[in-house]
């Protein structure tokens, strides 16, 4: 039988979407939510959801199956084309489906967060009087994206990038979708025009994403001719499909999700000393596409914040790897990175250096602007000289050791302590000086 076109006018991942909640392949946690609140739906209880997950992770899917289980009329919004007046016709058109065939409307909203702040007070009154049940989705964290107001009114359900198992269910999907019978698993696993091994490289390449994993199955079945595979019987090798991969699938957004919470995992890791994940973020990061100026700023803070003066060479060479990238660009710069992060991330930590800053900080904002003892004072007039402005002052230098017992804080605060030593790397030997220093009576000459 001669091979039918693989393909309509919609894409196949729209084809291929799940038409029951039982075909919907989602992460046991998730799942077991959802089938919770699925078995409240017949008797009314529509709840207003906000879908939060990365791209391909099924929250469109698992939308029009809310829809259908519902039994309601369905309105698709994108937030990136939606007004007021967009948000107040489905409004108007829902008031009216309800009075005229009390029939429910449900309006989905795609990309939810890039709502602006107008639009979402304009949703607040139409949810909260139930006018429609609202569905949003959004791949970036609501917290962050949505007022409080609005996550209130609605159950948020977190949706995780699939597992190699999970995508695998959905590839056997697409290759029993080829045609009728035609396109048989090999040992479960694969089919003929995919050998195993390419199988498993192409899970991994999705990265989480169902979508992708569709999208690139329908590429590689169309450029290879699936008709051909059926009668020659030739599988497309690792080799074969590596050159036909595009070089970078990673999630990465550098205004996003991904580029904050990978920033937090690189410096996390660094601060827990363990730098074969600190060099694993550093590239997911570069591999992703972010700027390798943002992330040598990033490890430039760390140097002082979380090593200070434990080891004071970790900030010379953090300032020097932040020449170094500016000079050299991608791919080079990934050099001087991936040494800066070893160093960090085997350096000795301290954060007292931070610590004592804020400290001294916070008594400032506290205590406001207390005058200086006198003696520290500046007096180049003859006038602040007659204030007894630099009276008394002693110069360290004309003293035996470099150093006076002298009082330098104001009165009101003199007891104030801002910095403590954690006695880690070069804290060592500094903690020994002022150990000798403070031994020493004001005058002696020892």
């Amino acid at each position: 039988m001669e091979q039918e076109s693989l393909f309509a006018t919609s894409p196949r991942a729209d084809q291929l979407r799940p038409k029951s909640l039982d075909k919907l392949v989602l992460e046991p946690k998730l799942k077991n939510q959802i089938e919770k609140i699925w078995s409240r739906l017949e008797g009314g209880y529509t709840p207003n959801l906000i879908l939060y997950g990365p791209p391909g992770s099924g929250k469109t899917s698992f939308a029009y199956l809310y829809g259908q289980r519902v039994k309601g009329d369905f309105e698709t919004l994108n937030a990136v084309e939606t007004g007021v007046k967009d948000i107040r016709r489905v409004s108007d058109l829902a008031k009216s489906r309800m009075a005229h065939t009390q029939t429910r409307t449900i309006v989905f909203v795609d990309e939810v967060h890039r709502l602006n702040r107008s639009q979402q007070d304009v949703l607040l009154p139409l949810i909260e009087k139930g006018v429609f049940a609202f569905v949003g989705a959004t791949t970036e964290n609501p917290s962050f994206y949505l007022n409080s107001a609005l996550l209130s009114r609605c159950l948020t359900l977190h949706f995780e990038s699939h597992s190699l198992d999970s995508l695998k269910k959905i590839a056997h999907v697409f290759f029993e979708s080829l045609s009728a019978g035609s396109g048989e698993l090999r040992d479960g696993t694969g089919v003929d025009f995919l050998t195993n091994e390419s199988l498993d490289h192409l899970l991994v390449w999705c990265d989480g994403d169902a979508r992708r994993l569709i999208s690139e199955l329908e590429y590689l079945s169309e450029i290879h001719k699936w008709s051909e595979f059926q009668d020659n019987r030739v599988a497309l090798d690792l080799a074969g499909l590596k050159e036909d991969l595009s070089t970078s699938t990673l999630r990465m957004d550098r205004s996003g999700d991904q580029h904050y919470s990978l920033a937090s995992a690189l410096i996390k890791s660094l601060r827990g000393s363990d730098i074969d994940a600190s060099l694993y973020y550093c590239a997911r990061m570069l591999e992703g596409g972010e700027d390798p100026r943002f992330i040598v700023r990033r490890l430039v803070i760390f140097a002082s914040e979380d090593i200070g003066n434990a080891d004071p060479r970790a900030l010379m060479l953090a300032t020097s790897s932040h020449e170094a990238v500016a000079i050299l660009g991608m791919p080079e710069a990934r050099i001087p990175l991936g040494q800066l992060v070893v160093y960090l991330a085997s350096a000795p930590k301290s954060n007292s250096s931070y610590l004592a800053i804020n400290n001294a900080i916070n008594c400032v904002k506290e205590t406001g602007s207390i005058e200086p003892p006198k003696h520290i004072l500046n007096a180049p007039t003859k006038w602040m000289k007659q204030q007894g402005l630099g009276e008394g002052y002693q110069y360290p230098h004309n003293f035996p050791k470099g150093w006076v017992d002298k009082a330098y804080l104001p009165k009101a605060i003199e007891d104030k302590i801002f910095y403590k030593s954690k006695g880690a790397g070069f804290e060592k030997q500094m903690d020994e000086y002022t150990k000798w220093r403070t031994s020493i009576k004001d005058g002696d000459s020892r």
